[in-house]
């Protein structure tokens, strides 16, 4: 069974898009992303999580270390404890999604 993947939402596309619901150049439009990244980005910096309302939230979390093996020579290496960014799903969003029916 082959599936048909949906074309990809991309900065261009999302800029495109913003420009067109909200009558901005897209010039503007394309700032405006700009600017909401570098904002999400700095306060994941500095570790703060950021919830975009009907989206899902994003969360620093504290990876744990571990023991690790390089499975092509099998030595084994220690991971250090690390910070890494997490996704959670709003349930808004997983409904609507599983409502679609596509996909």
């Amino acid at each position: 069974m082959t599936t048909t993947r949906t074309p990809l939402a991309n900065k261009e596309a999302i800029v495109s898009a913003v420009a067109e619901k909200t009558g901005m150049k897209k010039v503007d439009a394309e700032n405006a992303y700009e600017a909401v990244l570098a904002v999400i980005a700095s306060n994941l910096v500095e570790g703060r999580d950021v919830r975009l309302s009907g989206i899902g939230t994003l969360k620093v979390k504290m990876s744990s270390g571990r023991e690790a093996r390089n499975p092509r020579t099998g030595e084994t290496f220690k991971v250090e404890p690390r910070r890494e960014v997490r996704f959670g799903v709003s349930k808004e969003l997983k409904t609507s999604v599983a409502g679609s029916g596509e996909g």
